[in-house]
């Protein structure tokens, strides 16, 4: 799709998998502005893999790239541009640094700190190639794929693989959107699933045993209040649950601030009743707005702990509990609370608003990649086929 200087109103892209039915057409729709029309046109794109999982893992690609596309400014049907405009070139290594400036002031804190890491290993390997003083738009698709294949040279794992492309997705999708470049190279190298391996959510009889040497034997109570937002509110541990402090206690719901957010947007999640219990039993309300919840004093205080105090003390009641045949962490927590909500209401709408998914097919694809199907009940009312039911 075409960019344009002015911003225009769209719908993003989002899948209708006809619940599932494999039997009939999966469409992508979304919205684009037509210039030629002057008002938003729908479009789709057909989904036709044979399997389910192809389908979504398709489509994933598809929506991703097409958003994308629509945030940085697509537009369909433009109107024929006479004479062609001439704009400057930027160099490889000073756009870099022109995205980092651009997104210092609008992102939060670790998405800068994990923007700067990523693109520290882009401008080495731009160095190594002698590339990184070339005209931005000299760097192409097969370049792209030269990139790709130096990480694969560094044998790293399937989710580290996928944020570098992702973080370079996105600085091509800015420079876009200021109108520097045309081309988004990234968005024809596909990411890569990391599988379950990482992260892994706790079973029930588990955190029975996690409880148990957390409290009565290594008596850590803040660890295990704070292992319980992380399962009660989806938060992620080191950006989020972390830097919370009193004031973001409300009455019925958490808040979750925009610069702790990975999306930068402040949003509620609620507060569930066995969360309350934990707030009151530990008198979080009593102590002043501006303290941390979470503090080296093992209660709130005015400084918030390290990024690492949290990863230690759940790793040492991990291996004293001897679960260290898979890779357990903190993050694991989430996945424990998501599938204990979604398994106790079967409410996908819930799990995506607690979840703060935008959109509920990414609520759909995460809860299938932790092994829940949506349709499960539906099955068991499947028809037995050697009866009649005519």
């Amino acid at each position: 799709m075409p960019k344009n200087l002015e911003k225009y109103p769209f719908r993003e892209a989002v899948l209708s998998d006809a619940n599932g039915d494999l039997a009939k057409k999966w469409y992508i729709n979304y919205y684009a502005w037509s210039q030629q029309q002057g008002k938003l046109v729908r479009k789709r794109v057909t989904i036709n893999h044979p399997t389910a999982k192809e389908r979504y893992a398709q489509a994933k690609i598809i929506i991703e790239a097409i958003n994308t596309e629509l945030r940085a400014g697509a537009i369909v049907e433009p109107i024929p541009i006479v004479e062609p405009e001439i704009r400057p070139t930027m160099e490889l290594r000073k756009a870099v640094d022109f995205f980092l400036q651009s997104k210092s002031a609008t992102v939060g804190r670790n998405t800068m700190k994990t923007y700067k890491k990523d693109l520290k290993v882009f401008l080495s390997w731009l160095e190594l190639e002698q590339i990184d003083k070339i005209p931005l738009v000299d760097f192409d698709l097969q370049d792209a794929w030269a990139f790709s294949d130096f990480l694969d040279q560094k044998r790293i794992a399937k989710k580290t693989y996928s944020n570098f492309i992702g973080t370079l997705r996105g600085m091509w999708a800015h420079l876009i959107e200021r109108q520097i470049i045309d081309e988004n190279p990234f968005l024809k190298i596909p990411k890569r699933k990391g599988g379950r391996s990482q992260h892994i959510p706790y079973q029930p009889w588990q955190v029975r045993e996690f409880k148990r040497i957390c409290l009565h034997v290594e008596q850590d109570e803040q660890l295990w209040l704070f292992v319980n937002f992380i399962y009660y509110c989806f938060l992620r541990p080191g950006a989020e649950a972390r830097n919370l402090q009193i004031r973001h206690i409300k009455k019925k719901t958490i808040i979750v601030p925009g610069d702790l957010a990975k999306n930068n947007e402040t949003e509620h999640v609620r507060i569930p009743a066995g969360l309350e219990a934990l707030i009151e039993e530990y008198k979080l309300r009593s102590y002043p707005p501006g303290y941390y919840i979470f503090s080296t004093d093992g209660k709130p205080g005015p400084e918030p702990v390290n990024e690492r105090y949290f990863y230690a003390h759940n790793r040492k009641i991990l291996v004293k509990a001897g679960f260290t045949d898979q890779e357990y962490d903190l993050y694991g927590w989430k996945h424990t609370g998501v599938i204990s909500l979604y398994l106790a209401t079967k409410d996908i709408k819930l799990v995506q608003v607690q979840c703060r998914h935008k959109d509920i097919s990414t609520t759909d694809i995460y809860l299938r990649d932790l092994g829940l199907f949506l349709d499960q009940d539906a099955l068991d009312i499947f028809p037995d086929p050697s009866k009649d039911h005519g």
